[in-house]
């Protein structure tokens, strides 16, 4: 097409076998994949130290809340931090996958929001203004606080047309890998995203086929305020999950990779 927003058009119609959105599709999954690629080189070769892509991605993530706070988002807090160094090195001892590259929280967020029927209206928001729903990364989603019966009446008629003609309103028990050290009443929305960032300085050297833009990983949490105090009593307290973390670690270390689980 003379304009390249007509295939994101053409991707987005829904209802019966449309051979142009299939193809549409199958084009902007492969551009996704080549882009991924392409900034996942541009990373390995630029001479910027991952401190300092995380310090951009944190300041620009902090804009973004605060801009949606200005717009009315119901969010009451917003906060995150990198990951220690020693939180790191406990959490990898506690993988049986021992590799850095698995940890994707080094830069993580929790939002809460006043109320639990905020949660759907915030959740698409932070999608529309933070981060594009195809780079959250698969397999690293956790939701055991939104059911779809729950985020029905959320929706518009046209988005409940769609979601009944998807068969997307089988409520699961849980979706998601859940954390293993949490407490077993513990509840949030969870998901890991691949967060853009735009290289501040023309890379040297390369030419342009790598672009401006890499990707780091960031971990979002999204809860209301109750859910959030509910979160911090008994069994779900923090110090309770770092207990339990420990007890692992020590055990691995004691026995070994073969170590049972607690």
């Amino acid at each position: 097409p003379a304009d390249v927003r007509q295939v994101f058009l053409w991707a987005s119609q829904w209802g019966g076998f449309r051979r142009t959105q299939i193809l549409s599709c199958v084009v902007l999954k492969l551009m996704h994949i080549i882009h991924h690629m392409e900034s996942a080189d541009l990373k390995f070769r630029l001479p910027l130290a991952e401190e300092h892509l995380l310090r951009v991605a944190h300041r620009r993530i902090l804009q973004q809340a605060r801009n949606l706070q200005e717009d009315g988002v119901p969010i009451v807090a917003f906060y995150g931090n990198r990951k220690s160094r020693s939180s790191i090195i406990t959490k990898l001892l506690a993988k049986r996958e021992a590799v850095a590259a698995t940890i994707f929280d080094k830069l993580r967020y929790r939002v809460v929001v006043e109320r639990h029927e905020d949660l759907g209206p915030t959740l698409a928001r932070m999608a529309q203004t933070m981060f594009p729903f195809n780079y959250v990364v698969p397999g690293q989603s956790n939701s055991n606080l939104l059911t779809m019966s729950q985020l029905y009446p959320m929706l518009s008629e046209e988005d409940r047309a769609r979601a009944r003609e998807r068969g997307h309103l089988t409520d699961v028990e849980e979706l998601g890998p859940k954390n293993e050290f949490s407490g077993a009443s513990y509840r949030v929305i969870n998901w890991i995203a691949d967060y853009p960032v735009q290289v501040p300085t023309a890379p040297q050297g390369f030419g342009f086929e790598c672009g401006r833009v890499v990707y780091v990983n960031v971990e979002f949490q999204l809860l209301d305020q109750d859910t959030a105090r509910h979160n911090e009593q008994g069994e779900n307290a923090h110090a309770l999950y770092k207990a339990r973390q420990y007890r692992r670690v020590a055990g691995r270390l004691k026995r070994g990779g073969a170590s049972r689980r607690d």
